[in-house]
Formats: C-alpha cells, structure tokens, sequence
C-alpha cells in the first residue's frame, strides 16, 4: 500500500490556515479535532508543533518553551489535539500537523 501525506496549518480559531485533506474542527480550551477528508487504511502517525505568536511573525523572539501542542488521540478517521500556554493550561494557538499513513 502507499503511504499518503496530509499537513496542515490551523489557526487558532480553528479555521484552516493551510493545507487540503482535512476537516478542523474547534472544541475550545485549546483542543481541536481533525477530521481526514478520506480515512486512512491503518492508523497515521501524527507530528505536530505549535507556532507561536503569529503566522508572519518574524520579529518575534518565540514562547516558552512550555508553550505546545499534544496528541491526545488518533485513528484512521481523525485526530484530537491540545494546544496550551506556558502555564501549561489549554489555550487556544495556531499549530502545525502532518499525518502519515497507509492510504
């Protein structure tokens, strides 16, 4: 079987920032899910990363570096993810994600 690539850039409101493949959704406090257009045959593994402060920001000298994102679950159909905030509570952010797996 092949291997298929879905990435994604969502913004903090939860609209898609960038990419195609996908389906994002926001739950608030900071937990999105995603929702793969067509499932995947096995489970994907899923990477992904926060971006902090802004899209553009270039002027920016970064976060904490406990500002970050968690996989809470994953399966052939979506996945559901928590971004949070130095103090570790869920805080709504822009994060990144790429999922690969069997097509």
């Amino acid at each position: 079987m092949a291997d298929k690539t879905i990435r994604g850039c969502i913004s903090k409101d939860g609209q898609i920032y960038s990419g195609s493949g996908y389906n994002p959704d926001y739950l608030g406090g900071g937990i999105y899910e995603i929702k793969w257009d067509k499932p995947f045959s096995d489970v994907p593994a899923v990477v992904l990363t926060q971006n902090y402060k802004d899209w553009n920001n270039f002027g920016s000298s970064g976060g904490s570096t406990l500002d970050n994102a968690v996989l809470i679950a994953v399966d052939m159909e979506k996945c559901k993810v928590k971004t949070g905030g130095s103090s570790g509570a869920g805080t709504d952010r822009n994060f990144t994600f790429i999922a690969i797996g069997a097509e």
